[in-house]
């Protein structure tokens, strides 16, 4: 019998807001990482320079959360609280734009905590004088590998990569209703989506000058890296038109859209292999992204390797044929092509390991030893 329960539909109507900020926290089986949360919510509602009602949804927890959400409610330290199933993390969330009752929305995940110095009004007043309609602060990353870096708003790589931090955005909570909420198909791309939409439907937030939350790196984005890809490939997919026309009225925009077609590209074959999976449709759509690209790119020899990568390259790849030798050689040159300006921002920005004529020498050197190895041992 199946138990999950239903997707949840986000109202469309606005009712007149009761508080200038909701905080939405969602949470299951968390609660020694929620009580920092709450309390970071708490010091915020203490600086009295805006209303806050905080909204937690727990997903029926089974570590004594939805008793001591009772007692935080009871104790007038959270508004209100739901603890019941749900169907994933962003059916959670579009629980939470049901509650709430601010003007501005944000979400804070449990772990994560508002900076004692941060000053939401900042963030949030732009948004109800209705100068913008979003804003974005920057995030400062604990923990992993990135630890002690800032995570700040990044319009420029927008429909390629994440432009700002989760965390750090807000929003009116009409325009989260308006847009209906986070599509619940997507398993960790579903708030990246969403700001892309805000973005293609509005304009990008402003951007606010401050450091406001303390992001635990580790959680549900990170912990999903089967669907990454997959997911990022789609949206890529879904955006082409906004990233194509972005490409014609920017320089920089081309040049970070370029190196980020490469670098997917070369890594296609490998993270296909590493996962054991076969992902032929979103081959076959960075196919026709790449021979789309090619009428942008303004070097003769970039077209060309768009052109190998588009028509030659990705097809063999969907449909799992022989690749032509000296593959490996190939892409390499494409991507020097595609991003051969050292202070492209997209090459200082990439979360995965880029290909250099260093360890591609180290490659053959050690493909070199394996066989030296192999034949003194006949």
């Amino acid at each position: 019998m199946d138990t999950t329960p239903p997707l949840t539909t986000v109202a469309r109507e606005s009712p007149s807001p009761e508080f200038a900020l909701t905080v939405v926290t969602v949470c299951r089986n968390a609660l020694a990482d929620l009580k920092p949360t709450v309390e970071s919510v708490l010091a915020q509602k203490a600086q009295g320079t805006i209303s806050i009602e905080h909204v937690v949804v727990d997903g029926a927890s089974t570590d004594g959360t939805a008793a001591w959400l009772e007692e935080q409610r009871a104790a007038g330290n959270i508004e209100r609280y739901v603890s019941e199933p749900d169907a994933g993390i962003y059916d959670a969330m579009n629980k939470g734009i049901n509650l709430a009752r601010g003007a501005v929305l944000a979400f804070l995940n449990a772990g994560d905590t508002y900076r004692a110095d941060a000053d939401l009004a900042a963030c949030v007043q732009p948004i109800v004088e209705g100068c913008r309609v979003a804003t974005a602060a920057t995030a400062l990353i604990c923990g992993g590998i990135l630890d002690g870096q800032f995570f700040r708003p990044r319009y420029n790589v927008r429909y390629l990569a994440e432009p700002c931090s989760h965390q750090a955005f807000f929003t009116t909570t009409a325009l989260y209703r308006e847009l209906g909420g986070y599509d619940t198909s997507y398993h960790c791309a579903a708030d990246t989506d969403l700001i892309y939409r805000m973005c293609s439907a509005c304009e990008c937030p402003r951007t606010v000058d401050a450091v406001v939350v303390d992001f635990q790196a580790g959680g549900f984005s990170a912990n999903c890296h089967e669907n990454y890809r997959d997911e990022y490939l789609e949206l890529l997919w879904r955006n082409r038109e906004q990233a194509m026309e972005l490409c014609r009225q920017d320089k920089d925009y081309r040049d970070e859209f370029l190196a980020m077609l490469c670098d997917h590209c070369f890594n296609l074959q490998h993270w296909q292999q590493a996962r054991g999976k076969q992902i032929p449709r979103q081959i076959e759509n960075l196919s026709t992204i790449c021979l789309k690209a090619r009428e942008l790119a303004k070097n003769a020899t970039a077209k060309v390797a768009l052109r190998y990568m588009g028509a030659v390259y990705l097809p063999r790849l969907a449909r799992l044929e022989p690749l032509p030798a000296g593959t490996k050689w190939k892409l390499l040159l494409c991507q020097f092509a595609c991003a051969p300006a050292r202070n492209n921002p997209y090459r200082k920005e990439m979360s995965y390991p880029r290909i250099t004529p260093l360890n591609f020498v180290l490659y053959w050197i050690g493909r070199g030893i394996h066989s030296l190895k192999s034949k003194l041992h006949k």
